[in-house]
């Protein structure tokens, strides 16, 4: 697997939305001021971090992956791992096909599950 790493500067001043992150100057507690669409971000009650309680076993269907090696585009915005595929690679649940395009994580991780 070969890969390459990019670190993002704020985008609010590409001209896309507001740079969120976790620290100081934009982390949780200034969200609802980076723009008007954050606004909840302020007042809610229903925000991170989500901790999940009782999480319930299920039964699903076997997952075969269909993956060769392949380079990935490995991207950093602040908050987020992006992870893009440049090759042909896919799984199948149930009979169906799913291509893989990308994956993604959160950075720093704030959630949990139990």
């Amino acid at each position: 697997m070969n890969g390459s790493a990019e670190e993002e500067g704020d985008r609010s001043q590409s001209g896309l939305e507001p740079h969120w992150g976790y620290g100081r100057e934009d982390g949780p507690a200034v969200w609802g001021r980076l723009s008007s669409d954050y606004a909840l971000c302020a007042v809610g009650r229903c925000q991170s971090p989500i901790d999940i309680v009782g999480a319930t076993q299920a039964d699903v269907p076997a997952v075969a992956f269909h993956y060769q090696p392949m380079k990935l585009e490995v991207h950093n915005n602040g908050h987020t791992i992006e992870v893009a595929s440049t090759s042909e690679n896919w799984s199948e649940v149930g009979g169906a096909r799913y291509e893989l395009t990308q994956f993604h994580y959160h950075t720093p991780g704030e959630h949990t599950v139990r």
